[in-house]
């Protein structure tokens, strides 16, 4: 007979995986939800479109919590290159 085995308690398991984005202005890694994410705009479009729930599709683009580079967003202009494909 082999010996009883405990389960493991709910301590004993790693912490669940958190995804990680860069934000588009300063390059630098934060966790998703430290975030803000943007949209392609539609066609005829001239600026990113904010997605407050973060769930709408198309491609995205997430920018940090920092002042500075929520300033810099409304200028951001790498998208169009990215978006150039995207349909709505």
């Amino acid at each position: 007979m082999r010996p009883r085995v405990e389960a493991p308690s709910r301590n004993d398991f790693p912490q669940k995986h958190r995804p990680v984005r860069t934000c588009v202005i300063c390059r630098q890694r934060f966790e998703k939800d430290c975030m803000q994410r943007y949209l392609c705009p539609p066609p005829g479009g001239a600026a990113l479109v904010p997605d407050p729930s973060g769930r709408q599709p198309g491609r995205g683009f997430y920018v940090c919590g920092n002042a500075k580079c929520q300033e810099r967003v409304a200028s951001y202009r790498g998208w169009r290159m990215k978006c150039k494909g995207e349909r709505a």
